[in-house]
């Protein structure tokens, strides 16, 4: 997938359990997204800060340091033009955020980090008109 801006769009992956972040890594750059990888919120916060060009946040919602639930919730504060996925096989979907239940397909996973680009840039899109 190109950024509009030239280039992949890069999506973070956040995911403690290596298996499962090397699965979504592959699955988003096979559909052609560039893909960085966090082991838990407290480095995901991390490469937020010093990486400008995340697009879409596909976090977890269970892990050491900072969970991803406390992790969307900053991300959306500070970087609002960044789309939020949470994955869980235990929580329930938070309100207002796309969520995937695990095990997922490579088809949601694609869908649904496609459906977070398209709507914070229909927000963008709204905030600049």
């Amino acid at each position: 997938m190109t950024d509009p801006d030239g280039g992949n769009v890069v999506v973070l992956v956040v995911e403690d359990e290596t298996l499962v972040r090397l699965l979504a890594n592959d699955i988003l750059s096979e559909a052609g997204y560039r893909v960085l990888e966090a082991h838990d919120g407290q480095e995901a916060l991390t490469i937020l800060e010093t990486h400008g060009g995340v697009r879409v946040l596909f976090t977890d919602v269970n892990m050491p340091n900072l969970d991803g639930l406390s992790l969307a919730k900053i991300a959306a504060e500070q970087w609002p033009d960044i789309g939020v996925v949470i994955a869980s096989g235990v929580a329930e979907p938070p309100a207002g955020c796309r969520f995937l239940r695990k095990p997922y397909t490579a088809d949601e996973v694609v869908h649904e980090v496609e459906a977070a680009i398209a709507e914070t840039a229909l927000m963008r899109e709204q905030r600049d008109a």
